[in-house]
């Protein structure tokens, strides 16, 4: 069972780093296609696996490890975790992390099967694989990504360090494997039968079934985020250049340019009495020596 001790819950650098070299494999492999295709646009992609093959089979060896398939790193990770809130009865998150896990198998031997295999597209006839400088990485974050498969250790000391104590009474939980073998199953089935196979198409499910008509038309405006991010972001920026526009230009400019306008005034008005000539000088010199002597007499007699 997992029980909380009470102690302090230090770092889990064992398991992020699993998850760490699936993302990085993942994310080279996607930047390999890119710079063979030259193109970030999936519907250009396609037949790949014959021209890229170090590209492809790396990248099938990241789909697999991200999709949970034994005996790559992230299944066990995705056992413990449904073992996890089994024990502590938390059904509702055990549910919600099987669905996650089952769209993620799916979304990701999508990506998989749409870019590696079918008709090579016009781009994909003269793709060739990546130089060096990005296989080499490819092949050792592959490596990694099986070998610390045969390791349960790492995710068993991410629960220690977190503050957790496991221990699997008789063996392994056969009910979170089964789960978690099951969940798997069915995702890799789905993938393979709509989107290799295509045995139904997805323009089939799109025309057939409204729930999934409904959910591409939601995923095509972001489900939202980009009008929430319109709403929010860009309603804070159109506010920024309102202020920006009435307070700052019509404000704080404008009350500079009006004092700089009312110096400007007073200096072209004043500067007619200085002519440069001398006697002007002069006789100016004695007009105010005159009055500064009638001043003081005023004042002090």
């Amino acid at each position: 069972m997992i029980r909380r001790p009470p102690r302090s819950t230090p770092s889990n650098s064992s398991a992020a780093s699993d998850v760490y070299k699936r993302q990085a494999l993942l994310f080279l492999g996607a930047g390999s296609v890119i710079h063979a295709l030259g193109t970030r646009n999936i519907d250009e992609m396609g037949g790949l696996w014959d021209k890229m093959k170090i590209t492809g089979i790396t990248f099938l060896i990241g789909t697999c490890a991200i999709s949970g398939i034994p005996p790559f790193n992230g299944f066990w990770s995705k056992d413990l975790i449904v073992h996890a809130t089994k024990e502590a009865g938390n059904y509702a998150l055990m549910t919600i992390w099987l669905l996650t896990a089952l769209l993620t198998t799916i979304y990701s031997f999508r990506l998989f099967f749409r870019v590696f295999t079918g008709k090579p597209t016009k781009k994909a006839e003269h793709a060739h694989e990546a130089p060096p400088v990005m296989t080499v990485p490819l092949c050792i974050l592959a490596a990694a990504c099986f070998v610390t498969g045969f390791l349960e250790h790492p995710f068993l000391e991410f629960f220690e360090k977190g503050g957790y104590e496991l221990t699997v009474h008789g063996g392994v939980d056969l009910t979170a494997l089964t789960l978690s073998l099951a969940v798997l199953a069915l995702g890799l089935y789905i993938s393979y039968m709509v989107f290799y196979r295509r045995e139904p198409g997805p323009d089939y499910l799109v025309n057939r079934y409204s729930i999934i008509r409904a959910m591409q038309k939601a995923a095509f405006v972001g489900f939202g985020f980009d009008y929430l991010y319109g709403a929010i972001v860009e309603g804070f920026k159109k506010t920024c250049n309102s202020l920006f526009t009435y307070f700052e230009l019509g404000g704080v400019e404008g009350f500079n340019r009006l004092l700089s306008r009312a110096v400007i005034g007073f200096a072209r008005r004043v500067r007619v009495l200085q002519t440069g000539v001398l006697n002007y000088n002069i006789v100016g010199i004695i007009l105010g020596f005159l009055v500064f002597v009638f001043l003081i007499i005023y004042y002090l007699v």
